[in-house]
């Protein structure tokens, strides 16, 4: 073996040092010496030191190679997109089908009509038996007897017409006669009511019996089903007075007897006639808003939305039809609308629906989806008289449209999404390439993290299957998960991951497969315990559940004969010039071998001299005691490095190859504790440090002077 030039002045500095040094007891005379010297030396040289870290065989890639802050190692890959549903697919709410309806304006009322009049006793008289009518006369202004008048008939007299109808058929109602007795006897009589135009009856006859002076008495009379003209005809009949014998009284012919006529809600069919204002018409209409089957809608907030109508009356009066929408709020008002329309008239239009909460559970028979349309048509009387009847009819034809929500409530129903079969390709084969031996990673953790805003709960069944460059497969074999829900409106969306560890799946047989690919598909069901919490599912306008997957590999590991290297420069390398020392001049070499290991694994090296020109490692020089893991805390983290001091002897063999290669490759063997069955946490920060040392005795032979 030779050394390198960079060696010989050392050699030298030191052979010289021996002469120097040596004792001398007199003057010598170099000339009675021979040219030729000889050093015999024993000499300790460090070489070469280095460092073992695993960033000598691995750097950190941003989305796959991860140096935690902490010190740990991730292999992570991911893909943002696993599934994504928002709120259209969770639930939908079409537009409710068309609504129509025909109305026809039916009875109607008018106003009360009155008279108020008097019949004087001269009146009366007129009309009765004459022998009566001349002893009235005769005793008029004498307190005296008043004669009996036996039963008789006394006259028909005509009151004025009523300005507010010309003629109507009654559907309804009543007629109401008041009399007061003016006269100062007691009489009896009937008065019967008749159409002054034709005679006919209204209602049957109003009986009044012994009226006292002074007193009054009411009849009513039905006139349901009777046509009314605007002029009637009083009819006295059965006018009697028992008179006031044995007593005086005073007689006036100008006594008389107050009569005061009214009607009373008087509904009519048909006619002519002045309507006053009035709701003719009120119904409160269910629109099933009709969601998916199985869905239950308690409440919604309408962002935009209208009614889109068309009305069309077959009336002659102004008529105002009201949409009342009497669950519906915007703010603190219920939702109502006005739409008038003059006689005859058709007319569309659109009301808009937006910003209105909605309560859809006022229908006792079903409180789920049904939304309160209560329409009211009201005429608003001109003050003239109009020609009508009761099949006078409106159609109103309108449809909720258009509608999209800021917010739903209710039960959405079971539904489930497929998630289509998608590849998540790998480079962990490619990593593991860079080891030889066995790495187990004991606590990888394939996670799906989500953000969800719907308010609905749901699970996940995810199919994952890994697959390496040999076609060998494995499953996850995870269970169902679920989802968790939005609690609140009011809160941010829930941001959270399920993980499929090594305690509720095979990930660790999976990615000890070593797969380059996994592939995953599944399905997410909402709702999966069905309506447990009495409709309190919930989605906001824009509302999602979105998820990814990770594939996290923490190295958390088991090693099994993994082997680390690094390559150094050869210091003993020979470059073949003739004034470097031989392997001749050499008595022995060993070597120190220094290690101070910062891994919690166990480690044995070997020494491999490397011919770069030829690309050949030569025959390993074993370090023949193995390097113990460092010590380490309850954790798993080390806490203290562990120093190793190991000689190795070379012989002559060792010295050649040694001797021939440019470089030495330093390489070590790791096993994690218990032969590689016990699981260690690797850190960036730990690193295996190395120090050479060269012990040798030297015979070198040199010349002095010429």
């Amino acid at each position: 073996m030779v050394f390198k030039n960079k060696f010989k002045p050392f050699l030298i500095f030191a052979a010289i040092l021996f002469i120097v040094t040596s004792c001398v007891k007199e003057e010598y005379d170099f000339q009675k010496y021979s040219s030729k010297a000889r050093i015999n030396s024993k000499l300790v040289l460090p070489v070469a030191k280095g460092s073992l870290t695993i960033e000598n065989a691995v750097k950190p890639k941003e989305d796959t190679l991860v140096f935690n802050d902490d010190g740990t190692i991730k292999l992570i890959f991911k893909n943002d997109s696993l599934f994504s549903y928002d709120v259209s697919e969770i639930i939908e709410i079409p537009d409710p089908g068309p609504k129509s309806k025909s109305i026809n304006v039916g009875v109607l009322f008018i106003d009360d009509f009155t008279y108020s009049g008097t019949l004087s006793l001269d009146d009366i008289s007129q009309n009765l038996d004459p022998v009566i009518r001349d002893t009235l006369i005769a005793r008029d202004g004498k307190t005296t007897e008043f004669p009996a008048i036996p039963e008789q008939d006394a006259g028909t007299y005509n009151i004025t017409p009523f300005p507010n109808f010309t003629q109507v058929v009654v559907s309804i109602g009543t007629i109401s006669i008041t009399i007061t007795n003016h006269f100062p006897v007691e009489v009896s009589f009937s008065i019967g009511l008749k159409n002054s135009a034709d005679n006919s009856p209204v209602g049957t006859d109003f009986a009044f019996s012994n009226v006292s002076p002074g007193e009054s008495q009411t009849r009513t009379v039905d006139i349901s089903g009777n046509s009314l003209t605007n002029s009637f005809i009083f009819d006295i009949k059965r006018f009697s007075s028992p008179g006031s014998a044995p007593n005086d009284v005073p007689v006036n012919l100008s006594d008389n007897i107050d009569i005061f006529l009214t009607s009373n809600n008087v509904r009519v069919s048909s006619g002519t006639a002045i309507l006053p204002n009035q709701v003719f018409y009120s119904d409160t209409d269910l629109v099933d808003i009709n969601p998916d089957p199985g869905v239950e809608v308690t409440n919604v907030e309408i962002e935009t939305g209208d009614i889109e109508y068309t009305i069309s009356s077959g009336f002659g009066e102004i008529i105002i039809f009201h949409f009342v929408l009497s669950s519906a709020l915007r703010g603190d008002d219920t939702l109502k609308y006005n739409v008038p329309l003059s006689g005859n008239e058709t007319r569309v239009g659109v009301l808009s629906l937006a910003n209105t909460k909605v309560d859809l559970t006022t229908d006792a028979g079903q409180p789920y989806n049904m939304f309160p349309f209560e329409i009211i048509a009201g005429i608003v009387s001109s003050g003239n008289q109009i020609t009508f009847d009761m099949t006078n009819n409106f159609t109103v034809d309108y449809q909720i449209k258009n509608n999209s929500y800021h917010y739903i409530e209710g039960y959405f129903g079971q539904k489930s999404f497929t998630i289509d079969p998608e590849i998540i390709e790998l480079d962990i084969d490619d990593f593991f390439k860079r080891f030889t031996g066995k790495i187990t990673f004991t606590d990888p953790v394939i996670r799906i993290p989500y953000v969800n805003s719907i308010g609905v709960p749901a699970n996940i069944l995810l199919q994952v299957m890994g697959e390496n460059s040999s076609g060998e497969t494995q499953d996850l074999n995870g269970p169902v998960m679920n989802i968790e829900r939005m609690n609140d409106r009011n809160d941010p969306p829930t941001e959270s991951a399920m993980d499929f560890d090594r305690n509720n799946s095979d990930v660790v047989e999976l990615i000890a497969l070593r797969p380059n690919q996994i592939t995953y598909s599944g399905v997410v069901t909402t709702n999966p315990g069905g309506d447990v919490g009495g409709r309190n599912n919930f989605v906001l306008g824009d509302s999602r559940i979105s998820g990814g997957i990770e594939v996290e590999v923490p190295w958390t590991m088991k090693i099994e004969d993994i082997f680390l290297k690094d390559t150094i420069e050869n210091p003993f390398h020979s470059t073949g010039s003739d004034d470097e020392i031989s392997l001749d001049n050499i008595d022995y070499f060993n070597i120190y071998f220094y290690a101070l290991n910062g891994f919690p694994v166990d480690v044995d090296f070997m020494l491999i001299p490397y011919d770069q020109v030829n690309d050949i490692e030569n025959d390993s020089i074993i370090v023949p005691k193995i390097i113990s893991a460092a010590e380490v805390d309850a954790n798993g983290k080390v806490t203290q490095p562990v120093e190793t001091t190991v000689r190795i002897e070379l012989d002559k063999g060792m010295l050649d190859n040694i001797q021939q290669s440019e470089s030495l490759i330093i390489r070590a063997r790791f096993n994690s504790i218990d032969d590689g069955t016990r699981e260690v946490i690797i850190y960036t920060d730990y690193a295996l440090e190395f120090k050479l040392a060269a012990e040798t005795e030297i015979q070198y032979d040199f010349q002095i002077g010429n």
